[in-house]
């Protein structure tokens, strides 16, 4: 199966691969079409059933222009419903960047049926108020300079170059929103109870504070840092993530799923 499909909340969605399925969440610049571009669901498909998800906001899926439809709740229940019409009991789930972000959110409102998880890059810090709402005041500037990227393909360039750029403002206002509403909660680090895997880029130069969330990820989860990586390397350097990602579910695999 590899159409797209809808749910109810208007949440795009598409299905490829056979296997246990495997929840995958793309960055705020990006869609559910970039995981093929980016070669994860060639390295991926053999092994799990991906199931792609659209972000409202983004790609295929419903756009809404106010922040409020936006929330940390409403973009983890548009998951839900997902899984919910796939009638998915069990599922591994990996997020790039704000896709790892929303994944975190996600595991606190429903955790019983994850498998385990994956983050690429997916920062729980403080400064992501002040982040994502700078996105949002700055949408134009940081598409024109995303857009410049020597790596981006041309179809991928004309993408950020036709963005839907009031939706994808309200979504980065609306992150900005509801992390500084529910802050404390939000930096809850907990224990996993599943295996969880937290690969990072080279954050050593970032204006962004990750000290507190990479000390938890080297304590509490398998944790690798790609010292040459910056941020947008995990999409055009997938076959060294991709490297990883295999030895990760392979261990999960013949430990049948226990950490």
């Amino acid at each position: 199966m590899n159409s797209s499909f809808t749910t109810s909340r208007g949440i795009c969605y598409q299905v490829i691969g056979l296997g246990t399925p495997l929840i995958m969440l793309h960055g705020i610049s990006d869609s559910k079409e970039d995981w093929f571009d980016y070669g994860y669901v060639d390295g991926l498909k053999e092994s799990h059933q991906l199931v792609l998800i659209d972000f409202r906001g983004r790609g295929e899926s419903i756009k809404k222009y106010d922040s409020e439809s936006y929330t940390l709740d409403i973009l983890a229940d548009d998951i839900q419903s997902v899984i919910d019409q796939l009638e998915i009991t069990e599922f591994d789930i990996l997020g790039y960047s704000m896709g790892g972000v929303i994944a975190h959110w996600f595991s606190k409102r429903y955790p019983s049926k994850i498998r385990s998880m994956v983050s690429l890059d997916g920062l729980v810090i403080a400064d992501l108020v002040g982040y994502y709402n700078w996105w949002s005041e700055n949408i134009e500037a940081m598409l024109e300079d995303y857009a410049a990227d020597p790596r981006h393909s041309d179809t991928k360039k004309n993408k950020i170059i036709n963005e839907d750029k009031k939706s994808l403002q309200a979504l980065s206002q609306g992150l900005s929103q509801s992390i500084s509403r529910n802050l404390a909660e939000f930096l809850t680090l907990l224990e996993p109870v599943y295996p969880y895997l937290v690969l990072s880029s080279n954050w050593d130069d970032a204006d962004l504070d990750v000290t507190d969330y990479i000390k938890w990820a080297m304590a509490e989860t398998t944790f690798k840092k790609y010292p040459d990586f910056d941020h947008a390397d995990f999409a055009y350097k997938s076959d060294i993530v991709l490297s990883d990602l295999d030895a990760f579910y392979e261990r999960i695999e013949k430990q049948g799923g226990i950490k």
